[in-house]
């Protein structure tokens, strides 16, 4: 039997609290690697590793676009966050006016419980952005 169960709606509480920060892979100290198979397209992919002495800082895979230079998607795990067997953020971004904002955010993580892990998958859209000068 399965023991599993989902909802696609928590009660009001059980919400975690919705993070729009990403962590500038790119000024901190990472250990930074391309793909060999590289195709050329218009996405580069450049994976990041932090050492075993910084275990607050998350790994992953940041895809920019090759001729502006902006991050297109951003994916994070967090080895050894406070509180969770499991925890992953991804962003996917877009350009307004010149200024750059995270329109989706994923966060997946495992929680320990009492008797068993509670799993979650949170997902966020933006869909309307202004920008006052």
């Amino acid at each position: 039997l399965d023991s599993s169960r989902s909802r696609l709606a928590p009660t009001r509480g059980e919400f975690p609290t919705i993070r729009f920060d990403a962590p500038n892979v790119f000024a901190s100290d990472y250990y930074l690697n391309d793909f060999p198979n590289d195709t050329g397209g218009v996405s580069l992919p450049i994976g990041f590793d932090s050492d075993t002495t910084q275990p607050n800082m998350p790994t992953g895979i940041a895809i920019i676009d090759r001729s502006s230079y902006f991050p297109r998607l951003l994916y994070l795990h967090f080895p050894h966050e406070e509180g969770y067997r499991r925890f992953t953020r991804s962003f996917r971004f877009t350009v307004r006016d010149g200024f750059i904002f995270p329109d989706s955010i994923w966060e997946v993580a495992t929680k320990y419980g009492l008797f068993f892990p509670t799993s979650y998958r949170l997902e966020t859209r933006i869909d309307s952005l202004t920008i006052y000068r």
